[in-house]
């Protein structure tokens, strides 16, 4: 696999955790939002400036603070990272193993079409579970939400969303 299409993966599992998910957050998001301000939502010059890891906690810790958590739910939501994590490293391996796999045998010097079908198969099949875990943990953290922070989570969500598509154009 390329370094571009890792970077792709990387970038999908990012924005999955920051965009829709919140378990895949730092565990000390309050110390982020102690260090850090969060009065504003990062800009395209801390895009820049700060390294991808570290945009992603701010942006996180700056939803958080919007969403007022409580500690119960902060609790709740590191539960949810501490349990998904471990599955959505092995499960994003699996996918960058299966790309590899699929790369090689088409870049083979025999090629073989049936080696490169069930390659085919097997990224297939590791994207479908990486979209399964991504969507059970979405629904998880959805389930800690009450309803006025799930509706300012669809709001904050769709701002940064329109915000990613106008930043690639």
């Amino acid at each position: 696999m390329s370094k571009f299409a890792g970077k792709n993966l990387a970038a999908a599992l990012c924005a999955v955790a920051l965009c829709a998910s919140l378990p895949f957050t730092h565990v000390t998001e309050a110390r982020a939002q102690q260090t850090e301000p969060t009065d504003s939502a990062p800009t395209q010059e801390d895009a820049r400036r700060l390294r991808p890891g570290a945009l992603r906690r701010r942006a996180a810790a700056h939803l958080l603070a919007q969403l007022n958590l409580s500690p119960e739910q902060r609790a709740q939501l590191r539960e949810i990272r501490r349990t998904s994590a471990p599955e959505g490293q092995a499960l994003a391996q699996r996918l960058q193993r299966a790309r590899y796999a699929l790369d090689a045998a088409i870049y083979a010097d025999q090629t073989d079409e049936a080696l490169i079908a069930e390659r085919t198969r097997e990224v297939a099949a590791a994207q479908a579970a990486v979209i399964r875990m991504r969507a059970e943990t979405e629904l998880r953290v959805r389930r800690v939400l009450t309803p006025a922070q799930l509706e300012l989570f669809r709001q904050l969500r769709r701002q940064t969303m329109l915000r990613q598509r106008r930043n690639r154009r």
